[in-house]
């Protein structure tokens, strides 16, 4: 009698196999804790606004599975990228990468481009700690708890992140679980208009953010060097070889987002859709 073959594993989906099997001790029996680990992320300022973290779960060879109330696994919702440029420019080369990201996205993912991380001051630990954190923080924290997974482009200034970049992941490694960086999928990206293509700045960001225990997507790598002969004069994304790299990279990360969250049904935010309620949290 011929023995059943166990189903064929994305390359993703191995990877994040691996990151569940090491992960087990401190995520729990079922290598994921969905209401500690990853918290229940519902933003008060959004009523109803909620993951499926708290659903019944089932053991799979990926670790878990959302359980409908009928036991049988519930399908893939649509994924809200929240993508942050690591740079304040005006115009750009990274908020004009992720601007593509947006317009190469697959069906049933969004991607939604901050451009107010301006707005975030130093990080100061007095006013961390303090009960109302500043407006620019808040700003980025709610922003952060109504999308499901991060794509960060970062340039390079002296072979590292831009300082931005750096005050960001101190704030965001701080507050309310469903506003911060830990258990949060990411994917870091970046261009520069020299010949490294960020890789410096790349590595470094990711050990950064390892160290909050976010998720980071650990392929595909996407480092864009001589970025002048990429973009337009308008900065428009017109390399076909790079546009369709971008789209493997989000398509991979919302892959990752919907593997480790177990997103169950398309939300509605107070009846917004994706395009009104991004208006009222970035410019795209």
């Amino acid at each position: 009698m011929k023995q059943p073959q166990e189903p064929q594993l994305t390359v993703i989906e191995r990877k994040l196999d691996r990151v569940l099997h090491h992960s087990r001790g401190r995520l729990g029996p079922s290598g994921l804790a969905p209401t500690e680990a990853l918290g229940n992320r519902r933003s008060e300022a959004t009523p109803g606004l909620s993951l499926s973290t708290s659903s019944p779960f089932l053991e799979t060879a990926l670790g878990f599975a959302p359980l409908a109330s009928d036991g049988h696994i519930m399908r893939a919702a649509d994924v809200r990228l929240l993508a942050i440029p690591g740079s304040l420019r005006r115009d750009s080369y990274n908020k004009s990468l992720l601007h593509a990201a947006a317009q190469v996205a697959p069906s049933g993912t969004s991607v939604l481009v901050y451009d107010a991380l301006g707005e975030v001051p130093l990080f100061n630990e007095d006013a961390a700690s303090g009960s109302t954190p500043p407006p620019g923080v808040s700003k980025l924290r709610r922003a952060l708890s109504r999308c499901d997974g991060v794509l960060i482009a970062t340039p390079e200034y002296n072979q590292a992140v831009p300082g931005v970049v750096k005050n960001m992941i101190d704030w965001l490694s701080l507050g309310e679980p469903h506003e911060g960086l830990e258990g949060r999928p990411i994917a870091v990206t970046g261009v520069t208009p020299g010949p490294w293509g960020t890789r410096i700045a790349q590595t470094m960001l990711r050990q950064m953010l390892v160290s909050t225990q976010a998720i980071v997507l650990p392929q595909p790598s996407l480092y864009l060097s001589d970025a002048e002969s990429l973009f337009d004069d308008t900065g428009n994304l017109t390399d076909s070889e790079t546009r369709q790299r971008l789209a493997d990279l989000v398509s991979s990360l919302a892959q990752w987002v919907r593997l480790l969250m177990g997103q169950t049904a398309p939300r509605e935010h107070q009846g917004l859709s994706v395009e009104a309620e991004a208006s009222s949290l970035v410019t795209t």
